[in-house]
């Protein structure tokens, strides 16, 4: 009962990211056209953090915000890239390897300015999108201790994810890798035609992890917002 359970809800996750996701590409935060989009009832609470959302209305700001790795097409339903520019996979289909897009800045709203400005480090640096945020990102959704109810989808399909999702394993124990700052290494516990969907899903979207600080007047800077444009 429990697998019938969790084979629904993924593939109404899939469904979800079908009728949603479209093809991002990235432009400077000066260059950001604005966007204003009214969803949901009156009064209806979005959720901004990609772990913890369940509700359609904030799984469709998420994925306006948030490019993934391999987003379907929207007319052909194909893996288009997304933030990652080129993937290989294994001979065995277990492993794929995700080459992340450079120059994609993290950037926070300023409601003093009102307008978008890039995150920087404590050194005062840009803080780019790398394979570290993904990784942070999917560890965080499996992580027992955020109880985000979509934490078994990328755990499933991450060897060692289950283990961690329930409590029983160790984060270190899940293959799911930073080889370097734009090299994601994901190792799935057994081949499946629709992995590219499964790790583009929200629940493995990327979270800034780590210091940082923003030149937002609020002082304050969200997790959970990187610069991002739709492809033309």
């Amino acid at each position: 009962m429990r697998n019938l359970k969790r084979t629904s809800q993924l593939f109404f996750a899939l469904a979800l990211l079908l009728s949603m996701v479209a093809g991002l590409g990235t432009v400077s935060a000066q260059d950001l056209k604005v966007l204003r989009v009214g969803m949901g009832a009156a009064g209806t609470t979005v959720v901004w953090d990609v772990a913890l959302a369940t509700d359609t209305t904030s799984h469709t700001f998420i994925e306006m915000m948030f490019p993934g790795l391999a987003p379907r097409d929207e007319t052909t339903g194909l893996p288009q890239h997304g933030m990652a520019e080129e993937w290989e996979i294994s001979e065995d289909g277990r492993v794929y390897t995700f080459k992340i897009k450079e120059g994609v800045p993290w950037v926070v709203y300023d409601p003093a300015t009102d307008s978008v400005v890039e995150v920087t480090d404590e050194a005062g640096n840009v803080r780019y999108v790398t394979a570290h945020d993904f990784v942070y990102g999917a560890l965080r959704t499996m992580d027992p201790e955020t109880a985000s109810n979509y934490g078994y989808l990328p755990a499933d399909w991450v060897e060692g994810g289950n283990a961690f999702n329930e409590g029983t394993g160790a984060r270190e124990d899940v293959k799911i890798r930073a080889v370097d700052d734009y090299t994601l290494e994901i190792t799935s516990p057994e081949p499946a035609g629709f992995l590219l969907q499964v790790y583009g899903l929200g629940c493995s979207l990327p979270s800034r992890s780590g210091p940082s600080r923003s030149t937002a007047t609020t002082g304050r800077c969200p997790r959970t917002t990187m610069c991002t444009a739709r492809s033309s």
